[in-house]
């Protein structure tokens, strides 16, 4: 496989943007619980399942979904662990006694975000997409295509904007920046 002709100028802002998604839906945080987390955590994510994929740790099959959909089933999944681990030992650390820990499984094995997790996330789109608007009309539509519609996909962001697939790819560029820039800015 020849990594270097993969499109990463393509596909790392969309990871990016996934990552930053999924972390903010996700109600662990260990002792920052409630606190958004930062471009640096989601770009952990996506170095990380990037790195497992190069290094074979993760095997990507270029038959079976496309480079994307790969590295974003990695990103998903080691987030997913992540906060299932961080759960554990808030939940753990919580209970008073060993008797009590018999409720830990349905509190972790529900993974269902919190009504407050679900608002709180809500509230926090809202901020960045107005955040986006202020910036730059056309960043926000695709934002928000991305983030609520939960459109990746060049081709359908092309359709969905009327634009070419170059544009997306430009826009996707600047989009990333400006979300690094809001959230280093503590645009949360």
């Amino acid at each position: 496989m020849d990594w270097r002709a993969q499109n990463w100028e393509d596909l790392i802002p969309r990871l990016l943007l996934l990552a930053i998604s999924r972390l903010r839906r996700m109600s662990w945080h260990g002792e920052r619980r409630g606190a958004p987390p930062g471009a640096a955590e989601a770009e952990d994510f996506v170095n990380d399942a990037v790195s497992k994929t190069i290094a074979g740790v993760r095997i990507w099959n270029p038959a079976a979904c496309s480079l994307f959909q790969h590295l974003a089933g990695v990103i998903v999944s080691d987030i997913s662990h992540a906060a299932q681990s961080a759960e554990n030992r808030i939940t753990l650390r919580d209970s008073p006694s060993p008797a009590a820990g018999a409720s830990l499984t349905a509190t972790v094995a529900d993974g269902a975000p919190n009504p407050e997790s679900v608002i709180a996330w809500r509230s926090e789109q809202r901020r960045l997409l107005d955040h986006l608007e202020a910036l730059d009309g056309d960043l926000r539509r695709m934002a928000e295509l991305m983030l609520v519609g939960d459109m990746q996909e060049t081709a359908d962001l092309s359709r969905a904007l009327a634009i070419p697939a170059a544009e997306v790819a430009n826009r996707r560029k600047r989009l990333k920046r400006a979300v690094q820039a809001y959230l280093s800015e503590g645009g949360s």
